[in-house]
């Protein structure tokens, strides 16, 4: 049985020799890996220092939402089996879909406020800042071009697919999240601190509204039929108890049985009448109660105000930064084409050998 070679131990002179050797073959080529580190620490400070300062309006808030549970059926009219609440647990999640959804910022686009002291819309306000207002004035299609209330979707195609765009352009600047804590954060990005500031302001608003409607929309229903049950119940019975006193006024005096049978007829109506609208009028109660527990509440935490947190370009730090780095690969690139080329070399003396061998 063979025995197993035992692997030689690290000589450290060996390894000693083989710096050296490596220093001796590469130190005329430190040139290279010194033109690299320049080329790209150059290439981090001019980016850096043409990077546009960037203003943060980062607004924090809470949702409150009423996790429903199963309401009781009193029976009768069938009304209050349909008030039964649905828990929704993800609903924080939807609130960040929502923050990026491009309807909601062409709506927050349409709006108009108070920018700079006038009233005016952020979608005009927007235009002109990136000076897209006056590319669109040389063009006579865009002319009349007025992103403010009086904006109507489905009347110039050309003009809703431009309000996509900007929609669009503006979305990257948006970071929603849901933090550790519950809370969610909302940010918006932009070079122009006073846009930064409505936007933000006027998106969160968007945002609320929308998810306001859309959470009450089944409940506001619910209580519009209930409604309409009650006032359909009422006039019925109101009309029951007339004709029950009309006919009472024009038979004043008889003495036959048989006349009675109207009356009677009148009675049980006004019985039935009266308990489906006793019902109704409770389910039409327990409605509005279910509409108010429906109701989302947004509650802002921390708003953003005036001076916003900046962000610039840092290009000091970045092109030292570039200019190790890229030394450091350069260097290390000379060093890997060192072995390369002695493998190289090596390979291909062990081949000679072996053709001269007998």
């Amino acid at each position: 049985m063979e025995s197993l070679e035992q692997p030689k131990p690290i000589n450290i002179y060996a390894i000693r020799n083989t710096a050296l050797e490596v220093w001796r073959v590469l130190k005329w080529k430190l040139w290279i890996a010194l033109l690299f580190g320049l080329f790209l620490g150059g290439l981090l400070f001019y980016n850096q220092r043409n990077k546009t300062t960037t203003f943060a309006a980062i607004n924090t808030f809470m949702l409150e939402d009423e996790i429903m549970g199963d309401m009781q059926s009193s029976g009768g009219t069938g009304i209050m089996t349909l008030l039964q609440g649905q828990g929704n647990a993800n609903n924080k999640a939807v609130i960040v879909e929502i923050a990026l959804s491009s309807m909601l910022l062409e709506k927050t686009l349409l709006n108009s406020t108070i920018i700079n002291g006038k009233w005016q819309s952020l979608g005009n306000y927007y235009l002109e800042l990136t000076g897209r207002r006056t590319k669109l004035n040389t063009d006579k299609r865009y002319i009349n071009f007025n992103l403010d209330s009086t904006y109507r979707y489905n009347k110039r195609p050309d003009f809703d697919f431009l309000l996509r765009q900007l929609a669009l352009t503006i979305r990257p600047n948006i970071v929603a999240k849901v933090k550790e804590s519950g809370l969610i954060e909302h940010t918006f990005n932009f070079w122009n601190e006073e846009f930064a500031l409505v936007f933000a302001e006027q998106h969160i608003k968007q945002i609320s509204a929308f998810y306001i409607e859309k959470r009450m929309e089944k409940a506001a229903a619910l209580l519009a039929f209930s409604k309409r049950k009650v006032d359909s119940l009422r006039s019925a019975l109101a009309g029951q108890e007339y004709g029950l006193a009309n006919l009472r006024d024009e038979s004043f005096g008889t003495v036959m049985s048989r006349a009675l049978v109207p009356e009677f007829t009148f009675n049980r109506n006004i019985s039935v009448l009266s308990t489906q609208y006793t019902e109704a009028v409770a389910a039409f109660n327990m409605a509005k109660l279910e509409y108010e527990k429906r109701k989302p509440l947004i509650t802002t935490v921390d708003d953003a105000r005036s001076p916003l947190p900046s962000a610039s370009g840092r290009p000091v730090f970045f092109g030292l930064v570039g200019f190790v780095l890229g030394f450091v690969l350069g260097l290390g690139g000379l060093v890997a084409s060192y072995f390369i080329k002695e493998y190289l070399r090596n390979q291909r003396n062990l081949y000679r050998d072996n053709l001269s061998a007998p």
